[in-house]
């Protein structure tokens, strides 16, 4: 990670799409600011007044300010082009260049589920994260759960992860080492000593402004290879977290049979609402079998829940391997000719492990 990196993300005019564009057209972010104006807009097809802040390195004095900042609060600042940057994350036509850190950041490389879910937690959906994370940390090594430290099932998602001995990592919607909500932060302490990792994309000097919390749960979807939702009413984060994984072509597995015989909530029918969406009959565990149902999304899909294996970081720059199979969400017209998104990665097929509860059965593919 160098100085560019940062000066890239607080340079005027350049949002999360246009670094994406920009790296793809030069490389890194070095080489962005080595360029010519005219280079800039003749290349990378940039506006007049973005290529002159480039230019003008109009970010770099924010960005050494935020390196102290980083060094004086302990935070690890990743960009996109270090080994160290999440690979699934890479994946995404929108991912972070920069993201900051807290704890261990190389638990983000291993076998990552997130799970989410409402923030009006039931007794069904506490005893569903402690039953889920109980039974895959004896069969899945190095098992990392991701959430997002609010209210309900994630809070409940992170406390199963740490009575299971299990890395836990939360996405913050809010800069580092700022917490949010400012109540768990004794369990985000927690989480740090027993080896998690705290995660934004959100620099120090970012104006908070509301709006954070979607471009959050994006992230909680892209870091894992599959997303439990473990309940949700009609409409709420868990349901887009879950959507924006359907997006990304990383499958969200729902429970098979509810864990007590009380009625159908809307929250508990979204599982069975969803299946069937996707061509899925009542007797299916979970997944999607690629010969059922149309997948809606832009992006070819993932076989069930393939990923779960650490995957091999995706080349990037000028040189990267295209693929013809994918279609870019663009920063601007000029993203579609250079290939600006997602690269996919080699994964394996098999299936690696059955969890059985005593009213449950959960199979995830890897």
């Amino acid at each position: 990670m160098t100085i560019e990196d940062i000066a890239l993300q607080m340079t005027p005019g350049i949002g999360v799409k246009g670094a994406v564009h920009l790296l793809e057209c030069f490389g890194t972010a070095a080489r962005i600011f080595e360029a010519t104006e005219a280079e800039l807009i003749g290349h990378a097809e940039l506006r007049p007044e973005p290529a002159r802040q480039i230019v003008r390195h109009t970010g770099f004095s924010a960005a050494e300010k935020e390196l102290k900042y980083c060094r004086k609060h302990n935070i690890a600042a990743i960009a996109s082009t270090d080994p160290d940057y999440p690979a699934l994350l890479r994946e995404i036509p929108d991912y972070p260049h920069v993201i900051y850190v807290m704890g261990d950041p190389k638990i983000l490389a291993a076998r990552t589920l997130s799970i989410v879910g409402t923030r009006e937690a039931t007794p069904y959906g506490q005893t569903m994260c402690h039953k889920l994370v109980e039974r895959l940390s004896e069969r899945v090594p190095r098992l990392v759960v991701v959430s997002g430290l609010a209210f309900g099932i994630d809070a409940a998602a992170h406390r199963a992860a740490l009575a299971a001995q299990v890395p836990t990592v939360a996405v913050l919607p809010c800069p580092l080492p700022g917490i949010m909500p400012t109540q768990h932060s004794a369990l985000a302490r927690d989480m740090l000593d027993h080896g998690g990792a705290l995660v934004t994309e959100l620099h120090s000097q970012t104006r908070q402004n509301g709006t954070a919390y979607t471009a959050r749960n994006r992230i909680i979807a892209a870091l894992s290879a599959g997303t439990w939702v473990v309940e949700s009413p009609e409409s709420g984060g868990s349901l887009l977290t879950a959507h924006f994984a359907d997006g990304y072509n990383r499958p969200f597995v729902v429970r098979h049979q509810p864990l007590d015989p009380q009625p159908q909530s809307p929250a508990r029918a979204f599982g069975r609402r969803h299946h069937h969406r996707n061509g899925l009959g009542p007797g299916t565990r979970t997944g999607r079998s690629p010969s059922q149902g149309r997948h809606p999304g832009p992006y070819p899909r993932r076989s069930r829940a393939s990923g779960l294996l650490p995957h091999v970081r995706p080349a990037v720059g000028r040189d990267a391997p295209g693929n013809n199979r994918t279609r870019p969400r663009r920063a601007g017209r000029a993203a579609a000719r250079t290939g600006a998104g997602r690269r996919s990665a080699a994964v394996a097929r098999q299936p690696i492990h059955e969890i059985m509860t005593p009213q449950c059965a959960f199979r995830i593919f890897s």
